[in-house]
């Protein structure tokens, strides 16, 4: 019957859109763990505690990966369109991983370089303080010129890391909002196969399936048992 596959596949999409639900709960977890961590990146604790959470959100998005995969794959024999638009999702959320492990990276990165540039910075204050205490204002001068080089080398790094930040983030946007629109023609195609179902049932039961019976050819049979 035609309502039991439109059935079925209202129940593959509905499932998909549970185990969706259940990779936004994964990220969520792995933003704030980051978060965290990036607070006190140095603390040996924090460390480990980030280096668990990163294994057990690998090993989660797998499953999730691997349900989506079957439900793709049943769908696959009943609605291909509709397993085309889930496989779409599965390939933007590959590529929203790749760019939140990019994105969390660089964060790091300046992070790292906003540290190293304020430790230099407040030496240079103890080194200038030091300097006009002994009166060697020559010296100073010589340096200045020096320190104001070193400054523009020292924040290219960090200018570069930038850039590349919110060129990676520009992207993440653009990702996420490709996979809304695809989770909202899924939402569509569920209320539209409902229509259908309830359409298929209404047809059948004003149209039931009347099993044919066939009657088997009856040969009469002589009494020594041979057909005539």
């Amino acid at each position: 019957m035609q309502s039991e596959q439109t059935k079925k596949a209202i129940h593959l999409l509905e499932k998909f859109v549970e185990i969706q639900s259940e990779r936004i709960s994964i990220y969520k977890l792995f933003e704030s763990s980051f978060k965290e961590f990036l607070s006190n990146p140095h603390q040996k604790t924090s460390i480990i505690n980030y280096q668990r959470l990163c294994q057990g959100v690998t090993l989660s998005f797998k499953e999730v990966s691997d349900n989506i995969r079957e439900v793709e794959d049943d769908l696959t024999k009943i609605n291909p369109a509709h397993a085309h638009l889930i496989r779409r999702i599965q390939n933007h959320e590959k590529e929203k991983l790749q760019n939140t492990v990019k994105l969390q990276k660089l964060e790091q990165l300046i992070s790292q370089e906003n540290v190293r540039i304020q430790k230099e910075e407040e030496s240079e204050i103890l080194l200038r303080s030091h300097q006009l205490e002994c009166g060697n204002d020559h010296h100073h001068c010589h340096h200045s010129h020096e320190e104001g080089q070193e400054e523009v080398i020292r924040g290219e790094k960090r200018t570069i890391y930038e850039k590349e930040f919110q060129e990676a983030k520009t992207l993440h946007v653009e990702i996420i909002e490709s996979i809304n629109e695809c989770l909202e023609e899924i939402r569509y195609a569920i209320e539209e196969s409902r229509e259908l179902y309830l359409e298929q049932k209404e047809y059948e039961s004003e149209n039931p399936i009347v099993p044919q019976t066939v009657e088997e050819p009856h040969n009469p049979v002589q009494e020594d048992g041979l057909y005539l």
